[in-house]
């Protein structure tokens, strides 16, 4: 009996702390949840997707929600029924859909801790397999599992738990991730970066690199720094398909209307430019579009620069045009480099000598009488929008209250402890 009660407590801590880890990591940036999301519908429904994708927000929001409020409950040892049913459920889902991953290829990232930890599809797939079992134990024993607050007290903790991770995902969808884990920070060197990825990845499809060349009925296969003399044929050029697809880290293609290549034009401005980033104008907020004509408006004045940047899509553009009377040019780049730099729609990102001096979500957009201010600001290569510790104070408010639950624990079984000494030691005396 003593065994099977650690075994309960261990499994409570290690499945809540994973749920609550997890479900905290996705919440940090719910739109990459939300992209995560739309990547595994595309997958699994094809061209039935586009009925559940406008939803895909919303499955990001309550899939975090839940995931970090199961995690929490059962840290807490409260709700225990409900908890490590909602666990097997979750857990159960996510085997299939990580095993699909696995076996399939289809999907190479799952998204399990968001950006702040990758872990491939067979380790994710390996997670849940380890975990499940785990999950299914405490369900049989859920009565067993100790709680830190009473039946009468324990509305106090899930209420902060669900509210605090709610308004936490609201305030990191609506304006900036509490944590920027993206390769697109604030105070990075884009240019530095590209360029040094660039050479490594240059480097290692040299170095991989195999001239095949024949002579007589022989063919070898040679690398770059060991060919073969004049008297061989040279017949191909092979490369690992691996990585001939990779995806390279930074991306940050941006063509102009004649379809020219002006990244390097942009990075090396020494002035600064602001890109105003959208992937899809018609589902952008028109909030703020007349700060950015005011903006423009003051930039063209100046040395500094504004570009409006979209996927290749001129009657989405057209339509913001026609909209906000918008009259500053435009520059393409692939859809997913802008999700992946900003998660406004729009944001505004300022670029100075190749660097990510600031990332201004809609919400932070200027006012016409504070536009002056707002560009010296930036200029100064030190000033950026920092998200407030406002949004985390509910999360703050659980962990104090769980750890308020653990030391009264501690406590009544430091009592008992003492209860059970005093009581052999009366024993004795009576005896």
């Amino acid at each position: 009996m003593k065994f099977r009660a650690i075994a309960v407590e261990l499994g409570r801590i290690i499945i809540g702390a994973t749920f609550a880890l997890s479900g905290l990591m996705k919440a940090i940036d719910p739109i990459g949840m939300e992209l995560k999301i739309r990547e595994f519908l595309n997958v699994l429904l094809g061209a039935y997707a586009s009925w559940f994708l406008p939803l895909s927000l919303w499955m990001a929001f309550v899939l975090i929600v839940l995931e970090f409020s199961t995690g929490a409950f059962l840290l807490m040892g409260i709700y225990r029924r409900l908890s490590s049913r909602l666990a097997v459920a979750l857990l159960f889902f996510f085997t299939l859909l990580t095993g699909y991953s696995f076996f399939t290829g289809a999907v190479s990232d799952c998204g399990c801790f968001g950006d702040a930890i990758k872990l491939s599809a067979w380790e994710t797939f390996l997670k849940n397999l380890i975990l499940f079992p785990i999950a299914v134990f405490l369900t049989f024993n859920a009565t067993k599992i100790k709680h830190l607050y009473s039946l009468r007290e324990q509305w106090i903790p899930a209420l902060s738990a669900i509210i605090g991770i709610a308004y936490f995902v609201y305030s990191n969808a609506s304006t900036l991730p509490y944590i920027d884990f993206r390769p697109y920070k604030v105070g990075y060197n884009l240019k530095d970066s590209i360029a040094a990825e660039d050479s490594a990845y240059q480097a290692e499809l040299l170095a991989s690199t195999r001239y095949v060349y024949k002579k007589d009925k022989v063919q070898k296969s040679f690398a770059v720094d060991s060919l073969p003399d004049s008297t061989w044929t040279f017949v191909e050029m092979t490369q690992p398909q691996e990585l001939q697809e990779r995806k390279l880290r930074y991306s940050f293609l941006l063509l102009d209307g004649e379809s020219q290549d002006v990244s390097a034009d942009i990075l090396d401005n020494k002035e600064g430019v602001f890109l105003l980033l959208s992937p899809d104008w018609t589902k952008a907020s028109q909030d703020k579009y007349e700060s950015i004509n005011d903006l423009y408006r003051y930039l063209s004045k100046t040395s500094i620069k504004l570009y409006a940047v979209s996927p290749s899509d001129s009657v989405n553009e057209n339509y913001w045009r026609y909209q906000t009377g918008a009259e500053y040019p435009s520059l393409v780049m692939d859809a997913t480099t802008i999700k992946t730099i900003t998660r406004s729609n729009p944001g505004l990102v300022f670029i100075k000598n190749g660097r990510i001096v600031d990332k201004i979500p809609s919400a932070y957009f200027p006012k016409k009488e504070e536009i002056a201010n707002f560009v010296q600001q930036r200029l100064t290569d030190t000033y950026h929008i920092t998200p407030g510790n406002g949004r985390i104070a509910l999360l703050v408010l659980w962990s104090l209250l769980w750890l308020v639950g653990i030391v009264r624990r501690a406590l009544r079984y430091v009592r008992a402890l003492f209860y059970q000494y005093d009581k052999q030691q009366e024993d004795k005396q009576n005896a």
